[in-house]
C-alpha cells in the first residue's frame, strides 16, 4: 500500500455533481438502512440509493475508484460494483465521530475501501474529514465539490460538527474476500 488515503480533485463538474445529487435525494432505497445511530454518535441524515438508479453517471466515479486501488492500494476486491451508495447530508451541528466502516461480524467478505464524493452544492464550514494514521489527518481536499476520497475502510475516520452550511458526499464501499 503506497498511501494510507488518495485523492482526485474536481472529478465531476458543478452540473454533473447536480445531477449526481438530484437522482440519489429522490431514489432512496430500503434495500439498506443507515440511519441515525445514537450508539455511535452519526447524525446525519443518509439516503441509501441503489447504483442501477443512476445508470452510467457514476461509471467515472466506480473506475476511478477501482483504478486506484489497482495503481495505489492493491487490494483483492470482487470484480463485481457496489449496489448501493448512501447519500449522507450534514446539518448544523452534526457529525459522525471516529468510526471504522467494516464489519465486526464475521461474513465471507470484507470492506476494504471506502470512496467519498463531494456533492456540497454550497460553502460550508467546519465538517473537516479527519483519518487517524497514529495521528488526525485532515484531509481538506475532499472538501472540493466534485472531488473524490478513496481509503481503506479499516482506517478511523471522522466528520467534525458542521458549524454552517450544509456538507453532503456520496459514499460508498467496495469489497473483497477475507483478509488473510
Amino acid at each position: 500500500m503506497l498511501h494510507d488515503w488518495y485523492y482526485h480533485k474536481n472529478v465531476f463538474t458543478k452540473s454533473e455533481c447536480k445531477d449526481i445529487l438530484s437522482i440519489a435525494q429522490n431514489n432512496s432505497s430500503n434495500l439498506y438502512n443507515d440511519h441515525y445511530d445514537k450508539t455511535n454518535g452519526k447524525n446525519a441524515k443518509v439516503n441509501v440509493v441503489e447504483t442501477k438508479k443512476f445508470g452510467n453517471k457514476l461509471d467515472l466515479f466506480f473506475n476511478l475508484v477501482t483504478g486506484t486501488n489497482e495503481e495505489i492500494f492493491g487490494f483483492n476486491l470482487f470484480n463485481h460494483l457496489p449496489l448501493t451508495v448512501n447519500l449522507n447530508t450534514y446539518l448544523i451541528g452534526q457529525e459522525y465521530p471516529f468510526h471504522r466502516d467494516a464489519s465486526i461480524n464475521a461474513s465471507m467478505a470484507d470492506i476494504k475501501l471506502t470512496a467519498i464524493l463531494n456533492l456540497s452544492q454550497k460553502e460550508f464550514t467546519g465538517g473537516e474529514f479527519e483519518i487517524y494514521t497514529g495521528k488526525e489527518n485532515k484531509i481538506e481536499e475532499i472538501n472540493t465539490l466534485g472531488s473524490v476520497l478513496i481509503f481503506p475502510s479499516f482506517l478511523c475516520h471522522r466528520v467534525k460538527p458542521i458549524l454552517s452550511g450544509t456538507r453532503i458526499s456520496l459514499s460508498c464501499w467496495f469489497s473483497g474476500p477475507n483478509w488473510k
